[in-house]
């Protein structure tokens, strides 16, 4: 996320979802900034946190395992794990964010 444009995108949409109806998970790549507002934001959002595994096959298995409904990449082509997790069938329904 960080503050950059995804950051700034996508942190109204999330903050902003209904925690009655939904439940928010967060997937950092990269390791959680601690000194970023966006971030901060969002880590304060009451949304499940979770820091993914640079190994691909395990970044999978951690997403995977949440067993999630919805996934949507905020962003793809960013880095080569966001990539190649968004080839993965990895929820019910997959859609993309039109950051990138």
């Amino acid at each position: 996320f960080f503050h950059h444009s995804i950051g700034l995108l996508t942190r109204g949409v999330i903050c902003g979802l209904d925690r009655e109806k939904y439940e928010v998970h967060l997937f950092f790549a990269g390791g959680i900034p601690t000194d970023d507002e966006v971030t901060q934001d969002l880590l304060q959002s009451d949304s499940t946190v979770h820091e993914l595994s640079g190994d691909l096959k395990v970044a999978q298995r951690q997403v995977g395992d949440v067993g999630l409904d919805i996934l949507v990449f905020t962003e793809i082509g960013m880095d080569s794990l966001s990539y190649f997790l968004a080839f993965g069938r990895l929820a019910h329904r997959t859609a993309s964010f039109w950051g990138h």
